[in-house]
């Protein structure tokens, strides 16, 4: 920590990031696809094949060359970490994960027009997505948790049938219905399933965290090798490995719409649309070496799966024995979500011609989504990290707002065409920020997770019963004291949310607001050949007024609000313990969340050239 001019301490970082010291992609792809349409009658029948084969070689030597943190610049000089995680190569080969994959596919469709003013089509489609190769098999994790880490899945079958239909009601295309209700798998990323390869415990790179001043090793001398284990550690290093239930699904979602549009006076064209969308399947994250039961709940209810042992620790995470003696580190496994996340919009739309060379359209949607993960991350520890923020049980599956959750949207645009075969086109769209909420900058539930803990919104922050405060920097206790109330009442989700901890994503960003304008120039075309000239101007009003344009922005990654220090226990007749009431004294540092410097505040031009022939 350093001390801030402005008061109280902050952060230093110097150094790639963790995630750049290794990251390579090679990936090869094949695809054999063929359809046949025939036609019978009033009825059209597609039927064919998709198939995809993937050859990858992915590189992700996260901290490979170290990662380390000093609680002060004294300990910086003296070179005394607080906390290191270490990269350490598993294997005898560059540590890149080396596999091949593929996605078989089969559909068959029938587009069938029953009478002049009605249309259906039908369709049944069959994906079966799949590993070729197969990750090391791990004796450890087989042991502990009789898992084998070589089981992966190979042959899933997938089915997605599908109906949809186009009506004109009165035959006289002023009024029509359609809709569509059917199943739909997106195209599988393989990067979840190469983290198998990447973390087996065997191959690969591993990440071993140790924490504390007497576990952190030094950091080396620039050209001297990183440290492979924890400081005054013999034992094998409880390495993070990744596993995978072998019949898992990709995600997969069942989606049903119903419009209605109808063309109204003043060549206007009016449409009601409602969608709703529910997960047939979706990831879930859990990190099985952690203790399955939680060992009691601390003093605001949030339950535990460790504890401390003394006032200046950080909480010790209860480890899953393994047989013959040690415990497992981090096991992070991918299964399926029980709870089906789900979302529904409804959206009306108004579309204007005034000419024949001009057109504009006016919308708004509301809509909700809810789900019990958000996938934010190709990495399987970073997901479960950062995918959702709990103070229950970790294997709970309870749905809260997603973060691509967007209740309100209104959009305008409007195009005109010259005769000059030029046009221009403006697109106005003002949303409803994202969803986040605030975390502590510790484990506190240990879990080993340090930025997944929910905060307890104390009633009165000058209230020692509720929270209390150590020296940061030069802010005394009493003047965090003022600045975290202050800074509680100034936001809603958090004021209205006293005396609890707080739910999952239950704040949001500034609304943004937005307006781009695009022009495009068509060429005389030459024998055949076609040329576009396009120029497109995002943050157009920014352009025209540098005061104009910009946009409240932050970060909704789950910002920290507060981070512990040491810990107390008021009550003298009771032990130093989370599960007895010890209770964490903190540090908070004002900070503002959101601000107007970055570059979505900023215009950006593009321009283009499109060749066609």
């Amino acid at each position: 920590r350093v001390t801030k001019p402005g008061g109280g301490t902050g952060q230093l970082s110097a150094g790639t990031e963790n995630s750049s010291q290794g990251n390579e992609l090679d990936q090869d792809i094949t695809e054999i696809t063929d359809n046949v349409t025939i036609p019978l009658g009033a009825h059209r029948v597609t039927v064919g094949t998709k198939n995809e084969f993937y050859s990858v070689r992915n590189l992700f030597s996260q901290n490979s060359l170290g990662n380390v943190t000093f609680g002060t610049l004294d300990s910086l000089i003296h070179n005394t970490p607080s906390s290191s995680t270490l990269g350490i190569k598993l294997d005898q080969a560059d540590g890149a994960a080396r596999f091949k994959a593929r996605t078989l596919g089969l559909y068959a469709q029938d587009e069938w027009q029953p009478s002049a003013n009605l249309n259906l089509s039908i369709g049944l489609r069959l994906d079966m997505p799949g590993l070729v190769d197969k990750p090391p098999a791990n004796p450890t994790i087989q042991s502990a948790l009789g898992i084998n880490t070589s089981d992966v899945p190979r042959n899933g079958m997938q089915f997605s049938p599908r109906i949809g239909f186009n009506w004109d009601v009165t035959g006289n295309q002023v009024n029509q219905l359609r809709g569509g209700t059917g199943m739909f798998m997106a195209q599988p990323a393989y990067v979840w399933l190469s983290n198998l390869f990447g973390n087996s415990g065997l191959s690969g790179y591993g990440n071993l965290l140790c924490n504390g001043m007497a576990a952190a090793p030094a950091l080396p001398n620039a050209g001297s090798p990183n440290a492979t284990n924890c400081k005054n550690s013999t034992a094998a290093p409880a390495i993070t490995v990744n596993t995978v239930d072998p019949d898992l699904k990709f995600p997969q979602t069942w989606r049903s719409t119903l419009a209605y549009d109808r063309r109204l006076p003043w060549n206007t064209v009016g449409t009601i649309e409602g969608i709703y969308t529910r997960s047939v399947y979706n990831f879930y994250y859990q990190n099985l070496g952690v203790v399955a039961e939680p060992i009691g709940t601390d003093r605001n209810g949030r339950s535990l799966y460790g504890d401390i042992t003394s006032a200046t620790g950080n909480v010790i995470v209860g480890r899953r024995p393994i047989p013959g003696g040690g415990s497992l580190g981090d096991v992070i496994a991918l299964t399926n979500t029980k709870t089906h996340d789900y979302s529904y919009s409804m959206t009306g739309q108004l579309v204007k011609r005034f000419s024949n060379r001009f057109e504009g359209t006016a919308a708004y949607t509301y809509g909700r989504a809810y789900n019990v993960w958000d996938l934010t991350s190709s990495v399987a520890f970073s997901n479960w990290s950062f995918g959702r923020a709990y103070s229950g049980r970790q294997d709970a599956q309870e749905l809260a707002p997603s973060k691509w959750d967007v209740p309100h949207k209104i959009v305008f645009n409007g195009s005109y065409s010259f005769p000059t075969k030029t046009d221009i086109s403006a697109f106005f769209v003002s949303e409803s920020g994202s969803p986040y909420e605030y975390v502590y900058g510790n484990d506190m539930n240990g879990d080993n997770g340090s930025a997944n803990d929910l905060v307890y919104v104390p009633t009165d922050a000058h209230n020692a019963n509720e929270i209390m405060f150590s020296q940061n920097g030069n802010l005394t206790p009493a003047m965090q004291a003022d600045s975290l109330e202050a800074f509680i009442t100034g936001h809603a989700c958090l004021n209205s949310q006293r005396g609890k901890i707080m739910e999952r994503n239950s704040c949001r960003t500034p609304w943004t607001k937005t307006v781009n304008v695009s022009a495009r120039q068509s060429i005389p075309t030459l024998s055949g050949h076609n040329f576009i000239l396009q120029l497109d101007i995002f943050n157009f009003l920014n352009l025209l007024n540098k005061d104009w344009g910009s946009q409240l922005l932050g970060s909704t990654n789950s910002p920290t609000l507060v981070t512990r220090r040491t810990w107390v226990q008021p009550d003298a007749t009771k032990a130093l313990k989370l599960a007895q009431g010890a209770q964490p004294v903190f540090n908070f540092t004002p900070f503002t969340q959101f601000n107007r410097t970055n570059a979505s505040s900023n215009y950006a031009l593009q321009l283009q050239l499109k060749y066609t022939f």
